[in-house]
């Protein structure tokens, strides 16, 4: 399943391609617990999308799988 998080709000950046920095996992509006509990059974990958990132994209990435291991059992 393809994830991200961020701002989610329309902006003239959009429409030119330019869109405002991702977020990690829950840092942004998605209600990603909703969205994690909606994964099909059998769903073995979880793959974050990180296009732009306000912060280091490492830290990002590991702010992003410590959400994870917290709302998810996966």
């Amino acid at each position: 399943m393809h994830i991200k998080d961020g701002p989610a709000e329309f902006n003239q950046n959009l429409i030119s391609d330019n869109p405002d920095p991702m977020t990690p996992l829950g840092k942004g509006t998605l209600n990603l617990p909703a969205i994690f509990e909606s994964a099909p059974a059998g769903c073995e990958w979880f793959v974050l999308e990180m296009d732009t990132s306000a912060i280091d994209v490492y830290d990002a990435l590991k702010q992003s799988i410590e959400y994870m291991k917290l709302v998810t059992s996966y």
